[in-house]
C-alpha cells in the first residue's frame, strides 16, 4: 500500500548521539509525524484519529504538529501530497521509454494495476 512508501526524505532519524542539528531534527519531527499519522489514518481512519495519538506515536509534542502543518487537516494534506508525488514519479518512470500517446497510455494503465 502507498502509505508504507514514505521512507526517503522522512525516514531520517534524529541523531542525538552524533550531534544532530536543527535541520536534522526538523526532518525527523516532520517525518515522524507523517509516518505516524499515515499509519494511524490507514488503521483507524482520518476522523477517528486524534492529534494526541499522532503526536504520541511520533514522539513529539502537540505544538510540533501545529507548527509544521497548522492542523490535523494540514498534516493529512501533506500526506496526500507526498503520496501523489510518489505516484507521479513512479508513473513518469514507467512512461519514460514509451513513444507516442498509445504506448504512454498503456504504460500508465499498466502501472496502476
Amino acid at each position: 500500500m502507498w502509505y508504507s512508501i514514505p521512507s526517503g526524505r522522512y525516514a531520517k532519524e534524529k541523531n542525538v548521539s552524533h550531534g544532530g542539528g536543527k535541520a536534522e531534527d526538523a526532518v525527523s519531527a516532520k517525518g515522524s509525524l507523517i509516518l505516524a499519522a499515515t499509519e494511524l489514518f490507514a488503521k483507524k481512519g482520518f476522523t477517528k484519529t486524534a492529534v494526541r495519538e499522532i503526536t504520541e506515536a511520533a514522539g513529539v509534542a502537540k505544538p510540533t504538529l501545529y507548527y509544521y502543518f497548522g492542523s490535523k487537516h494540514g498534516l493529512g494534506l501533506a500526506i496526500l501530497k507526498e503520496a501523489s508525488t510518489i505516484l507521479q514519479k513512479a508513473i513518469s518512470r514507467e512512461m519514460e521509454g514509451a513513444v507516442g500517446a498509445v504506448e504512454k497510455l498503456i504504460a500508465y494503465v499498466t502501472h496502476l494495476k
